[in-house]
Formats: structure tokens, sequence, C-alpha cells
């Protein structure tokens, strides 16, 4: 009878050790799965994002950089007019554009961060210098052309970040 009762009690045992083996298992598992399920819903809602902002991006007005005008000798001079116009729809398109980057920050990866705030502190000086040249005491300080190169160089370095992060995003969901 002991012999039984013995062999119950170490068999319940068993169960038990067995029994919180499989428990302590069974919640690492769970564990796993809800990190990824928060892994995956915050690289989806990265996705949504960086895609509507490209979007936004895309929709930003187009610009005609021609300055030109045709005399009647038929030679092509440089218009004041038409170039305060390019400037001006320049520089309305640059302060758009910094408005989504900003809203896009805290999505980018940081190694694309580092370059739009060089290229952002770069137009930055250089405006400075343009302004303190037509308004300041700064003569011939600051370069019109270079200017509006860097602004299109951030413009365009953000839509390849924007593209380069999505495509990432996409290949390895929960890698990025």
């Amino acid at each position: 009878m002991t012999i039984i009762l013995t062999s119950g009690v170490v068999a319940s045992i068993f169960t038990s050790v067995f029994g919180l083996i499989t428990s302590n298992n069974t919640n690492k598992r769970l564990k796993s799965i809800e990190e990824f399920k928060v892994n995956n819903s915050i690289q989806a809602f990265r996705y949504t994002s960086l895609y509507n902002i490209n979007i936004e991006l895309n929709e930003l007005p187009a610009i005609s950089y021609n300055y030109l005008e045709q005399e009647e000798g038929g030679k092509y001079v440089q218009s004041q007019e038409l170039l305060a116009k390019v400037v001006s729809e320049q520089t309305d398109r640059y302060h758009r554009l910094i408005s989504v980057y900003f809203k896009a920050k805290p999505l980018f990866s940081q190694t694309y961060l580092e370059t739009v705030e060089r290229l952002i502190k770069q137009e930055k000086e250089e405006s400075n210098l343009l302004v303190g040249s037509l308004y300041g005491d700064l003569v011939n300080q600051g370069d019109l052309k270079k200017l509006l190169l860097i602004r299109q160089d951030v413009e365009k370095y953000l839509q390849e970040a924007i593209v380069n992060q999505l495509e990432n995003l996409i290949k390895a969901p929960n890698n990025v």
C-alpha cells in the first residue's frame, strides 16, 4: 500500500514539475509573440506614416525655374521679375518641405537624420549670408544660386531617404 502511495506522490511531483516547465515555456512563447505583435504594429505605423508623408512631398507645387525672357531681337535675358517669382515659389516650397520634414523626423532612422540636418544647416547659413548681404552690412556674401541648389539637395535627399526607409520596412518588417 505504501508503495502505491509513494508511487502516486512521485507521479504527482513529476507531473507538477512537468506542468511547471510547460507553463514556463508557454509564457516565454506568449511574451515573444506579444513583442512581435508590438514591433509589427510599430513598423506598420511607421510605414503608413512615411508613405503618407511621401505622398505629401509629391503633392508640393511644381516650380518653373525659367527666369529668362526673350527680347525683341530674339535674345534671352534674365528677368528680375521672373527671378523674384522663382525665388518666392522656391522659398514657399522649401518651407512646406521643412514643415513636412519636422512631421516625419521621429520616423527617420538616425543615419538619414544626420545628413538632412547637415543640409538644413547649410541652407540656413547660406540664407543668412544672403539676407545679410541684401539687408545688412555684409557685401556680396550670399549666393542665390547656391542657396537654391542646397534647397533642391535637401528635397532630393529627403525624398530618397523616405523611399529607402519604405523599401527597408517592406524587406525586413521587424529588423529596421
